[in-house]
């Protein structure tokens, strides 16, 4: 595997464990509330997204449990 694509992988770690760290014990309710914590998971969201595009098609192909296209479909929805 490239080193690129070992940066983009711990990015979307990275992005990945903030978003459950903020949001897994929090109310629907509560994050409706809250503006601020939205553009923050949209963000993160959207790094999540952009990192796993930015990994090779070689590694892509190591891992074809993961729906890679989902997860920048996902950015291209929320950016």
């Amino acid at each position: 595997m490239k080193d690129k694509d070992r940066y983009h992988l711990k990015r979307m770690l990275v992005f990945s464990r903030r978003i459950q760290r903020r949001i897994e014990s929090m109310s629907v309710e509560t994050f409706l509330e809250d503006e601020d914590l939205q553009d923050m998971i949209l963000y993160a969201i959207g790094q999540v997204g952009e990192n796993a595009n930015n990994v090779s098609d070689a590694t892509r192909e190591m891992h074809p449990d993961i729906l890679w296209n989902a997860i920048v479909g996902v950015r291209n929805r929320v950016l």
